[in-house]
């Protein structure tokens, strides 16, 4: 399309304003946190006018568009590498709210802690490897440089590390230069790791791993660069496996740790030459931790999400409205279709067993085959209904998962028999998805003014952001296994810049998300697989469980333990055995353990509450651990003991 002078001098009126006010941005934020590093715009002229074009054009698309939030958060992560002694840092961002444009604002460590430090810091990424991810972080990466790339740096006098910094970046003091010349003999910029446990042993997307990795880190530092991994989601493929053995049972660390461990045999354990960040809204491994820096992410009022975590605000002085959650009984009677709230997919498309209990347990007399068809005309009259309810004008999305197996997906579209002339059908599973982004697969439907539906299985997770016109997401799975699972599910995805998602779940998903979000964050459910809250559950909040170990250097402690042995352990549990197998009492009375009256003889609750316990090491350096701690055990010897007909469940780490 033939541009006029006229537009095209719009364009780049409007690219340089939105430039100047980044810098501005960066540097007043900056100066308030005393990072003395400054950076400014240049003209935009000739080789810059196609940026400016793209910039112009690009609608409702900010990709790679660096906004206030995350400028100022990139600011807040620049001071902290800088000046923290720490190596590992955390973004802890609410769900979709711009983490991966602050990771790619984090290109900027290289010139900045260059300026400040004269360390040459060599920024890549690692992430999951799904396909979307990837395709995402690409696209973002190529255009954070082409419209950022130029923006030169500067440091004030006294704190400049270096007199004589090199020729070619004195006199372009740029990312773009950064790049291309201090890290000229640093080519790889984006790795991507698995979930899987045994990566050595299985090819991942692009050829890299565990071994390519280490090499990385070997060549940069012997090239006498500082590696700087930027990890997005660094619980993603974070659980350690248990394999069980004869007699025993075997840990096989996870694959982030195997990379860890591999970088430090390498470049050696106590060497001070590597930093890692990660960028998470919902690091459960990480959270807790003392030996992690940690910055909140920035939000605006335009943010529609959860601004809050682990019973913390993430950014205060905010307003945000979250997405508005719905159980599917409650939006049964807003539709107005009842039996939608009698929808089971595994009652539907699972064993007869399964189907008979869910029919009995809502009174349905027909068979499966009836309950198929009364499944499919609830789940289209639901789809009309929201459409009829929807007040957009043009296309709008509905979002549905239904099963986590593409064949099922595939056979429930095929049985709805959605009109094709008034909603479309898009696929993000299955062939028609590889190696593209959801942004794509919707971008690329054949009736862009139809409203659509678009079916995913065990897509939509982590970095799958959706575009805003996908309004509604309805989500099929009866309970989340843990809280990571349905926070990075559907319920992530519908939060975002911009966005007005309703979300349709289950009764016992939406009852833990209520209670989530009245407890402002707290772990109320099973927090991931990898991790362990250190409490209990009661009504949705976490209880004042306090964890013991064995290993506690204290007397009354080890006197507690001592007494659990000989009068409940070794009564009650066989030698070798985990289960519980106490003789039963007869004539009216009940079992009993005397584990509170071992604890109050020993006055154990008062010992460990008072301040200088709370507050002392033992003598391998933990702590004792308290509500809303989180800890990652290695191994443990479960037994049951029921008091009162309640069932207790003890951990005693050995």
């Amino acid at each position: 399309m033939k541009i006029s002078k006229d537009q095209l001098a719009a364009a780049i009126s409007g690219f340089s304003k939105h430039r100047e006010h980044v810098c501005h941005t960066f540097n007043d934020h900056a100066q308030r946190r005393s990072l003395p590093i400054r950076i400014t715009a240049p003209e935009v002229k000739g080789a810059f006018a196609a940026q400016a074009l793209r910039w112009a054009d690009r609608g409702d698309d900010d990709t790679g568009i660096l906004h206030d939030e995350q400028a100022k958060t990139a600011v807040e992560c620049l001071f902290w590498l800088w000046r923290d002694e720490k190596q590992q840092g955390l973004v802890l961002g609410a769900m979709q709210s711009g983490k991966t444009t602050t990771s790619l604002a984090l290109q900027w460590a290289g010139p900045a802690l260059y300026l400040l430090t004269g360390q040459r810091a060599h920024p890549f990424y690692l992430i999951s490897s799904q396909t979307g991810h990837e395709d995402q972080t690409k696209i973002e990466l190529e255009r954070f440089l082409a419209y950022y790339g130029d923006l030169e740096f500067a440091v004030s006098e006294e704190n400049a590390a270096i007199d004589d910094i090199d020729a070619a970046f004195a006199l372009s003091p740029t990312l773009a230069m950064y790049r291309h010349h201090i890290l000229r003999d640093a080519k790889e910029e984006l790795l991507a790791i698995s979930s899987l446990d045994e990566i050595v042993h299985r090819r991942v997307h692009g050829g890299m791993g565990i071994k390519q990795i280490v090499g990385l880190y070997r060549r940069a530092t012997d090239g006498g660069y500082r590696p700087l991994m930027i990890i997005d989601e660094p619980q993603f493929g974070a659980g350690d496996r248990i394999v069980e053995e004869t007699n025993s049972s075997r840990r096989i660390p996870c694959m982030l740790t195997r990379i860890f461990e591999n970088i430090e045999d390498e470049i050696g354990r106590d060497r001070k030459d590597h930093w890692f960040v990660g960028l998470s809204a919902t690091p459960f491994e990480l959270h807790d931790l003392d030996r992690v820096w940690k910055v909140r992410q920035y939000l605006s009022p335009a943010y529609s999400g959860f601004n809050f975590f682990g019973g913390s605000t993430i950014a205060d002085g905010v307003e945000v409205d979250p997405p508005n959650v719905m159980s599917r009984t409650e939006a049964a009677r807003w539709l107005g279709v009842p039996f939608f709230a009698d929808i089971s997919m595994r009652a539907y498309d699972g064993l007869a067993r399964g189907f008979h209990a869910h029919a009995r347990k809502i009174k349905f007399d027909g068979d499966q085959a009836e309950y198929r068809t009364a499944v499919e005309r609830a789940l289209r009259r639901a789809i009309t209904a929201i459409l009829a309810k929807a007040d957009d004008e043009g296309s709008i999305g509905i979002c549905i998962r239904a099963f986590n197996d593409n064949g099922r997906t595939e056979r429930l579209i095929e049985r709805l028999r959605l009109p094709g002339n008034k909603i479309e059908v898009v696929r993000y599973f299955g062939s028609e998805a590889a190696d593209l982004s959801v942004k794509r697969i919707i971008a690329r439907r054949k009736h862009l003014d139809l409203p659509y539906v678009i079916f995913v299985t065990n897509r939509a997770r982590m970095a799958d952001a959706f575009p805003r016109r996908v309004r509604f997401f309805i989500e099929f799975a009866e309970f989340a296994s843990n809280l990571n699972a349905l926070l990075q599910g559907l319920l992530g995805r519908a939060c975002g810049y911009g966005k007005s998602s309703t979300v349709i779940m289950s009764d016992a998903n939406k009852e833990i998300t209520d209670m989530y979000a009245a407890t402002r964050g707290g772990y109320v459910h099973r927090t991931s697989p990898h991790s362990i809250v250190v409490n209990g559950f009661r009504r949705g909040a976490p209880s004042s469980m306090i964890k013991l170990t064995r290993e506690m250097a204290d007397a009354t402690v080890a006197g507690f333990f001592s007494a659990i042995d000989r009068q409940v352990v070794e009564p009650a549990v066989p030698p070798g055995s985990t289960s519980l197998n106490p003789p039963r009492m007869r004539g009216g009375k009940f079992r009993t353990g005397p584990i509170l009256k071992v604890a109050a003889e020993l006055k154990l609750f008062e010992h460990v509450e008072s301040k200088a316990i709370r507050e002392m090491n033992d003598e391998t350096g933990k702590k004792f651990a308290y509500l809303d701690r989180i800890v990652t055990v290695s191994e443990k010897q479960r037994f049951f003991c029921s008091l009162n007909k309640t069932c207790f469940l003890y951990h005693f780490y050995c």
